[in-house]
């Protein structure tokens, strides 16, 4: 503490008051002092009082500046304390972005995952249903070949059992033709040979008509036949 009174008092408010209650002590009786002693003792008693007066003051400052200390320090420890929980809310709020970041994050790669699982199963599908089109198509185009080759083989068989029939039946008018021929050429031999035997006999008639002509005006050992 400050030394109170100044510079050559007492350093302490209880050792000045100490004192002035021992000047008070020696001085009993009050009327029986002199008047140099009253101005003393009414000094003494100035002093007294502005010294409690000045202690109190201190007193109550350094109270006022204790409470401002305290009330600055409390001011400091609530804005500490709303600074750490304004920081805690700022690492809540970063550490729920974080998570709604790295949320999004997942759910976009589940998504994408997700879309390329698709993809492949709409490519395999794509791909199943061509392979399907492409068998369907080889059977059919080997059905219709099979179908071309069956109708070459039933024309060709068609044609060739055609074929052996007009040859049966040109046979068969070749040999009816033939046997015709040789009907007519018999006919015909048989034509002439009546003929000739006809003309023959013919002419044996006329010679044994003359024969007998001549017979009847010559004798028989005269003709010549």
């Amino acid at each position: 503490m400050e030394p109170i009174g100044g510079s050559g008092g007492p350093t302490d408010a209880n050792e000045g008051q100490s004192g002035a209650l021992q000047k008070k002590e020696s001085i009993s009786n009050p009327n029986d002092a002199t008047p140099l002693q009253q101005v003393v003792t009414s000094d003494i008693e100035k002093t007294e009082k502005e010294s409690i007066k000045k202690d109190r003051e201190k007193q109550q400052q350094q109270q006022h500046q204790q409470q401002q200390v305290q009330q600055q320090q409390q001011v400091q420890q609530q804005q500490l304390a709303q600074q750490q929980h304004q920081q805690h809310q700022q690492q809540q709020v970063q550490h729920q972005q974080q998570q709604h970041q790295q949320q999004q994050v997942e759910h976009q790669q589940q998504q994408h995952q997700q879309q390329q699982v698709q993809h492949q199963q709409q490519v395999q599908q794509q791909q199943q249903v061509q392979q399907q089109q492409q068998h369907q198509q080889q059977q059919h185009q080997q059905q219709q070949v099979q179908q071309q080759q069956q109708q070459h083989q039933q024309q060709r068989q068609q044609h060739h059992h055609h074929q052996q029939q007009q040859h049966q039946q040109q046979q068969m008018q070749e040999q009816q033709q033939v046997q015709e021929q040789q009907q007519v050429q018999q006919h015909v031999q048989q034509q002439q040979a009546q003929q000739q035997q006809q003309e023959e006999e013919q002419l044996l008639y006329i010679r044994f008509c003359v024969v007998l002509s001549v017979h009847r005006t010559q004798p028989l050992s005269d003709l010549k036949v």
